[in-house]
């Protein structure tokens, strides 16, 4: 579901038409879905940088600039 109709359907396709890819850092929160095997092979497929499940911080707002944003 997460694969298919948010990054294939949505996020994707609004990145390619209004912005440069390689431009886009994709920083996901810690869902299981957003870590699936499928979806980083994507990711990766499509060419999109993101922030490896290993280095994002759980529950750290402080760590984490956009929630100050």
């Amino acid at each position: 579901m997460y694969l298919n109709e948010c990054l294939k359907k949505r996020l994707i396709s609004f990145i390619k038409q209004h912005h440069e890819i390689e431009d886009v850092f994709f920083w996901p929160d810690l869902a299981s879905s957003h870590y699936s095997k499928e979806v980083i092979a994507y990711l990766r497929e499509e060419n999109v940088d993101f922030v490896q499940e290993q280095d994002n911080p759980s529950n750290v707002p402080q760590a984490r600039w956009i929630e100050m944003f």
